[in-house]
């Protein structure tokens, strides 16, 4: 399974598992942090942590598959645009 893609079905089968939204965000991030061991440095937003994150058009808090509405990301504190990310190298 392609990693992108295939991260958006991960959490759309966990939550026809029965996971609350909120649960399944949190393992998708805070806890793949600590399942990697990465937990200092990822997962949250806290100071001193890395500041990398995606911003939604959309609330994956009521629909899970929101978290496909891309906007931008936030990679080591610098904003890139959805057209960015998917212009060719």
């Amino acid at each position: 399974v392609p990693y992108g893609i295939g991260l958006h079905a991960e959490l759309a089968l966990l939550e026809e598992a029965g996971l609350a939204n909120d649960q399944v965000l949190r393992l998708a991030t805070a806890g793949a942090a600590l399942a990697l061991g990465l937990e200092r440095d990822l997962g949250t937003l806290e100071v001193g942590k890395l500041a990398d994150f995606v911003v939604l058009s959309g609330d994956p808090l009521t629909r899970i598959t929101d978290t496909l509405r891309i906007v931008a990301i936030v990679k080591n504190g610098v904003w890139l645009e959805r057209q960015e990310l998917l212009a060719p190298p």
